[in-house]
C-alpha cells in the first residue's frame, strides 16, 4: 500500500512585507498628493481669472455701446423715472441731493459705486428690432429718431442709468413718454424702449426689469474728458454735459478668502451724438 504525500507550499506576502508595501505606497501616493492638489488649484485659479476678466470686460463693452451713441452726459436724470431711484414707491430721483454722486474723480484717486446718467435719442424700434428690409420687398421701415411736437426737428431723449446696488451693476431704461411727439411721420408710432425697474417693483409703468450687467462690483467708477485725447479728467463736480469722453473703471471678484480673485478693467469711451462732438 502506498502512501501518497502532498506539500502544500503557502505562497503571498507576510505580515512584514505588507506592512512595507503600505507604508511605501502611503510615501508615495503623499508625493503625489500635493503636486496633484497645487496642479489643480492652479487650473482653478487661472480659470477662474479668466472667466471674471472676462466678465469684467463684457460688462464695460455693454456700457461702451450706450456711450458711443449717447447724446450728452449728465449730473442726474432728466426724465423723470416713475420707478424711484432707490426701487421702491417713493420718487427719488437720481440726483446728488439724493446722495447718487455721477461723478467718480476727487482728485485723491477712485471713487467707488457712482452713477452713469446717459441721454440717448429715443427711437421707434430698439436696435434688436431694427431688422430692415426694402419695403418694396415686403419688408418694415427702420428705426428713427422720435422728435418733440414742436417743429418736429429737436429729438426726444431717453435716459440711461447705470449703477451699483448689493454689489450688482445694473442698468435702467427711463424712455420719455410725457413729450408731445412729432406726429408728421406717423400718428401712431411710439418710442420702443421701455421703462425698466428693479425686479419685484409693483408699477404699472414697469415693462421689464433692469438689466444686470456684472456682479460682485467692488468699483464702478467715472472720470469725465473734456476731449478723448485729454490726458487729465475734468475736475470732481465739473458739468457732465461738457464732456465728450468717460473713462470707467470696473472692478469685479470672484471667490472669498485665499480663493479670492479680483479683476479691474478700465476703458475710455467717446459719444458720437450731442454738442461738443
Amino acid at each position: 500500500m502506498q502512501r501518497m504525500s502532498t506539500n502544500i507550499q503557502a505562497k503571498g506576502f507576510t505580515i512584514v512585507e505588507l506592512v512595507i508595501v503600505i507604508t511605501v505606497s502611503g510615501l508615495l501616493l503623499g508625493m503625489l498628493v500635493g503636486p496633484l492638489t497645487d496642479l489643480y488649484y492652479a487650473n482653478t485659479t487661472s480659470l477662474n481669472t479668466i472667466l471674471v476678466t472676462a466678465d469684467a470686460k463684457t460688462a464695460l463693452r455693454t456700457v461702451a455701446n450706450d456711450v458711443t451713441i449717447a447724446d450728452n452726459f449728465y449730473s442726474q436724470n432728466t426724465v423723470s423715472d416713475p420707478a424711484s431711484a432707490k426701487g421702491d414707491a417713493s420718487t427719488t430721483q437720481w440726483t446728488t441731493a439724493a446722495g447718487y454722486d455721477y461723478s467718480g474723480y476727487n482728485g485723491a484717486g477712485q471713487v467707488n459705486n457712482r452713477v452713469l446718467i446717459l441721454g440717448e435719442y429715443a427711437t421707434t424700434k430698439t436696435e434688436a428690432q431694427d431688422t430692415y428690409v426694402n419695403i418694396a420687398g415686403g419688408g418694415s421701415p427702420p428705426t428713427r429718431q422720435v422728435y418733440l411736437k414742436t417743429g418736429c426737428t429737436t429729438p426726444i431723449e431717453n435716459n440711461i442709468i447705470y449703477y451699483v446696488k448689493n454689489s450688482t451693476l445694473y442698468r435702467r431704461t427711463i424712455p420719455d413718454n410725457t413729450t408731445a411727439k412729432c406726429t408728421a411721420m406717423s400718428s401712431t408710432y411710439s418710442i420702443a424702449q421701455k421703462q425698466s425697474c428693479p425686479t419685484g417693483l409693483n408699477n404699472a409703468l414697469c415693462k421689464s426689469n433692469d438689466a444686470i450687467i456684472a456682479t460682485s462690483v467692488d468699483q464702478f467708477s467715472i472720470d469725465y474728458y473734456l476731449h478723448p485725447y485729454d490726458t487729465s479728467p475734468m475736475t470732481y463736480g465739473s458739468d457732465p454735459t461738457t464732456a465728450t469722453s468717460v473713462y470707467i473703471t470696473l472692478k469685479v471678484h470672484t471667490g472669498t478668502g485665499s480663493q479670492l480673485i479680483t479683476s479691474t478693467s478700465n476703458l475710455l469711451m467717446t459719444r458720437i451724438n450731442g454738442a461738443n462732438t
